[in-house]
């Protein structure tokens, strides 16, 4: 018996876990989550100030996780105008900016805990299928 609960045992710590997105919001340190929602407050979605809020959280965010980055929304169509949020935040938004960390997108659509980078699309942007992710560092305007 000894034996078959070993070879189970060790069958489990040999095999990798699988790397399911999280739906559980970042778990920041109290401190983390201070700096992040100030960030959030003082760059709220109607000021269209979200690379400033970006760029405040980046730092922290690698705190939590050395591969976060930030993002650019763009229309995916090169025509197209504007992103369209959800929700209404009175301005106009030729693109848009987000961070990554954890598999999650903080900003402020999200809100401090986040909203999984696997759902975030369809969450919080009119047309989801109609925007295209480009990484801060590749974008040249």
């Amino acid at each position: 018996m000894q034996g078959a609960l070993f070879s189970t045992l060790r069958y489990v710590e040999t095999t990798p876990a699988p790397r399911y997105p999280s739906k559980m919001p970042i778990a920041w340190t109290r401190p983390q989550r201070q700096r992040v929602q100030r960030a959030l407050q003082d760059h709220p979605a109607d000021s269209g100030r979200c690379e400033q809020a970006a760029r405040r959280i980046l730092p922290t965010a690698h705190e939590r996780d050395a591969a976060a980055q930030i993002w650019q929304l763009w229309p995916a169509d090169e025509d197209a105008s504007f992103v369209i949020p959800k929700v209404s935040v009175g301005v106009l938004w030729y693109f848009h900016y987000t961070v990554e960390a954890e598999q999650h997108c903080v900003d402020a659509l999200t809100g401090v805990d986040g909203t999984s980078r696997d759902s975030y699309l369809e969450t919080h942007w009119k047309a989801p299928d109609q925007l295209r992710w480009v990484p801060d560092e590749e974008v040249t305007t």
